[in-house]
């Protein structure tokens, strides 16, 4: 979820740095001005109840990106605003003030208290995260309860359902052989793995043998990999400028002309919201507008790239500029609003005319 605002984000960090800065150098001289802004009332009480404004704001936030709001715009940035202060005030007059009277709660009520409530909280956070946070069976998602496989593996991330199959793509990462199929070089983080599946579920799987290298500066005989590809595609989370390709260019001796720049892919802030509206007739046909920046970030790699770029976006954009969230069969095109699912990965192979690319 993000606040629509036309403030650059770089714009925003300054603006942070800048009062942070001022309020510290603001503690080793006084003067009214500074009393006045940092010692008023209203500072006075947002410092108090500070806690509890930390442990709502994300509760809060979270919610309503779930369930109400697609994006927060300033109107609802400020209803959100006064409901997490609401909800802070309760919580500091009810709950903190009340717990730190001594009068009221010993502080060995008040520590084992907390103890077992942390221990118990603690294990069902884990429980939930050794099933992948998954709880029912997600159609859309092709997600089965029953068959959610237990991992308490905290370290190997990749045995994650939800990045399981993305990251399946590393076991391409191997040499070419001798085998008569189209040779096709994948290069780049989670956007070229999530292209490397859109190429096997197309109708060329079968036909091609694919190579993936996340970075080419740990790739062993990468050059030999460049020289035997039919053709090279790149892929990255924010687009690659042509200037890599030419930087490239310029170490090893590849042949520019079979190397394609994937675009960009964007399914907005958060899939909870469609998700919830079920009961709606449309519920399968829903769209969804792409995030600030993405669009202008994907014409910018167009004129640069030319007819060497290939849209995905361009390829399920409408005149809104809004795209699909779900398949044709009703699945969702991606898990997180970024990467592709299965179902994802098979849409795109199929609307995505590939033979220009891979010329098998």
């Amino acid at each position: 979820m993000y606040l629509e605002t036309h403030i650059p984000n770089h714009l925003k960090l300054i603006a942070v740095v800048i009062i942070s800065f001022g309020i510290l150098v603001s503690n080793y001289e006084y003067n009214k001005w500074n009393a006045f802004i940092l010692e008023n009332k209203v500072m006075i009480g947002i410092g108090k109840i500070s806690f509890s404004l930390y442990m709502w704001h994300q509760i809060v936030l979270a919610f309503s990106r779930y369930f109400i709001l697609e994006t927060i715009s300033i109107t609802n940035a400020v209803f959100i605003g006064v409901t997490i202060l609401v909800l802070s005030l309760l919580s500091y007059f009810f709950i903190e003030q009340p717990f730190r009277n001594k009068e009221k709660i010993k502080n060995t009520v008040l520590l084992f208290s907390t103890g077992v409530g942390l221990i118990i909280s603690s294990a069902i956070a884990f429980y939930i995260f050794s099933i992948s946070g998954i709880l029912k069976d997600v159609p859309e998602l092709d997600i089965v309860k029953d068959n959610a496989q237990k991992n308490s593996n905290v370290i190997n991330v990749k045995r994650n359902p939800h990045i399981k199959y993305n990251a399946r793509i590393y076991d391409f990462n191997n040499e070419f052989t001798n085998t008569p199929t189209t040779k096709v070089l994948v290069i780049g983080a989670s956007f070229a793995r999530d292209w490397g599946n859109v190429l096997l579920e197309s109708k060329y799987g079968n036909q091609i043998e694919l190579s993936y290298v996340e970075d080419i500066n740990y790739c062993k005989n990468f050059e030999e990999r460049i020289r035997q590809a039919k053709c090279i595609f790149l892929a990255e989370k924010n687009g690659t400028n042509r200037s890599w390709l030419d930087s490239i260019a310029r170490i090893y001796p590849i042949d520019t002309s079979k190397v394609w720049n994937v675009g960009l892919k964007n399914f907005g802030a958060n899939n909870g919201i469609y998700y919830n509206r079920k009961n709606n007739p449309d519920y399968c046909s829903q769209r969804t507008k792409m995030i600030t920046g993405i669009l202008e970030r994907n014409e910018l790699l167009k004129k640069q790239w030319g007819n060497k770029y290939i849209d995905v976006i361009g390829s399920i954009i409408d005149k809104k500029n809004t795209i699909p969230v779900f398949t044709n069969q009703c699945k969702f095109i991606s898990q997180d609003c970024k990467h592709l699912t299965k179902s994802g990965a098979t849409y795109f192979g199929e609307i995505i005319d590939l033979k220009p690319y891979l010329n098998p």
